[in-house]
C-alpha cells in the first residue's frame, strides 16, 4: 500500500523492503517524493517484522529527507516495536510475532500417534515465502541425506533464476537440482487464496505432516535476527517435535535463555555460533551428519524426542496466560 495524500503519505514497508533485505526500486521513491512531498506527515506500516538495519533502509531515508528537506518530526513508524529512537513511533499488535507464537500451541494440543522408526529423518517445510537461504538449505539436505527427508517448496526453476540476478553459473548444480526434484506435497498451504501464508493456517495443518519426519529444519522469518520468534518456531515446541534452527547467530542461546531446552547433548549445536547463514547451514548440515551415522543413532532420537516433550510442557505453562490470538491478528500476511 502506498498512498500519497495531501494531506498525509502513507508507506507500507512490505512494498519497500523485501523478505531478502533488498530495496529495490530506490529511484521509485526519489521520483514520488520529488514529485509530491509538500510537508505532510509521512506514517510507515511495518506490521511485519521488516528487518530495516539490515536492508540499509535508514541510511537511504536518511539521504531522501536531506534531499527532499524532511524533518524527522514528519516520520512515524507503526510497528511492532520502535525501529529508530529518531522517529515518531505507533505500536502495533497486528502481525506481531510475539502473538503468532503465543498462540501456535492452541492447534497443537493434540497429535496423533508418532513412530520415529517409520519417519524421515529430516524435514523442511518452505512452501510459503520463497528465499535464496531456503532453497539452499534444502539442496544441502537433499544432498547430505538422499531418500531420508520430507521437503516441501512451491517455486520453480524459473522463479529462481529471476531471483539470482544473472549469477545462474554460480548455482549450476543446484539449479540442475531444482529442475528434476519431486517435492513432498503440504497441507501446510490452505486453499483460500487470501490465507495461504497465513503462519496460524499453517499451525492448524501441522500435525498432518510434523509425523513424517523425525527432526526439523526450523526456517525462521529472519536468518539473520536472533530475538524474534514466530510459530515457525513455536510449532516444533508446541508439538513436541526436535529441531535445527535457521536463524540470526545466539538465536538458540536466546530460546535457551527462555527456559526452553535445546539438543546439544545430542546433536553438536555449535552452528549457533556461526556468523553468516551460509556457515550456519554448513555447521547445521555437520552436526545431522553426525547423528544420522551414529550407530546408536535411534536412541539418540529417542533422547531429543524426550527433550522436546519438555519443551512442549515449558511451552504452554509460558504461553497460558499471555496473549491469545484475536480476529485481528487473522489477516494477511508475508511469511
Amino acid at each position: 500500500m502506498v498512498n500519497f495524500d495531501k494531506d498525509k503519505i502513507t508507506i507500507s514497508l512490505n512494498n519497500v523492503v523485501t523478505k531478502e533485505f533488498n530495496i529495490p526500486h530506490v529511484m521509485i521513491w526519489y521520483d514520488l517524493f520529488s514529485k509530491h512531498y509538500q510537508g505532510q506527515p509521512i506514517i510507515f506500516l511495518g506490521h511485519d517484522g521488516e528487518n530495516l538495519y539490515r536492508s540499509g533502509f535508514f541510511e537511504i531515508l536518511s539521504q531522501l529527507q536531506h534531499a527532499v528537506n524532511i524533518p524527522d518530526s514528519a516520520i512515524t513508524f507503526e510497528s511492532v516495536s520502535s525501529l529508530s529512537s529518531k522517529y515518531n513511533h505507533i505500536p502495533v499488535q497486528i502481525n506481531n510475532p510475539a502473538v503468532f507464537f503465543n498462540s501456535a500451541g492452541q492447534y497443537l494440543k493434540s497429535l496423533p500417534e508418532f513412530n520415529v522408526n517409520q519417519a524421515k529423518f529430516v524435514g523442511a517445510l518452505a512452501a510459503s515465502r520463497f528465499s535464496i537461504m531456503r532453497w539452499l538449505s534444502l539442496y544441502s539436505l537433499d544432498q547430505a541425506f538422499p531418500n531420508d527427508t520430507y521437503l516441501t517448496f512451491k517455486n520453480t526453476a524459473d522463479d529462481i533464476k529471476n531471483q539470482l540476478h544473472g549469477l545462474h553459473d554460480n548455482y549450476s548444480k543446484e539449479l540442475d537440482w531444482i529442475s528434476n526434484k519431486k517435492f513432498d506435497s503440504s497441507e501446510m498451504i490452505v486453499d483460500n487464496v487470501s490465507q495461504a501464508y497465513n503462519g496460524l493456517s499453517a499451525c492448524s495443518q501441522y500435525n498432518k505432516i510434523c509425523n513424517r519426519y523425525n527432526i526439523e529444519l526450523i526456517f525462521e522469518t529472519d536468518e539473520f535476527a536472533n530475538n524474534c520468534f514466530t510459530e515457525k518456531t513455536a510449532k516444533c515446541l508446541a508439538a513436541g517435535r526436535p529441531f535445527v534452527l535457521m536463524a540470526g547467530q545466539h538465536s538458540l542461546q536466546n530460546l535457551q535463555a527462555q527456559g526452553y531446552k535445546t539438543f546439544g547433548n545430542i546433536i553438536d549445536e555449535n552452528y549457533d555460533q556461526a556468523t553468516t547463514p551460509t556457515l550456519r547451514l554448513k555447521g547445521i548440515i555437520k552436526s545431522l551428519t553426525e547423528l544420522y551415522n551414529n550407530p546408536d543413532r535411534n536412541s539418540q532420537i529417542q533422547e531429543i524426542f524426550n527433550i522436546a516433550k519438555l519443551n512442549q510442557e515449558i511451552y504452554f505453562q509460558n504461553v497460558q496466560s499471555k496473549i491469545q490470538l484475536s480476529p485481528h491478528t487473522q489477516g494477511h500476511n508475508r511469511r
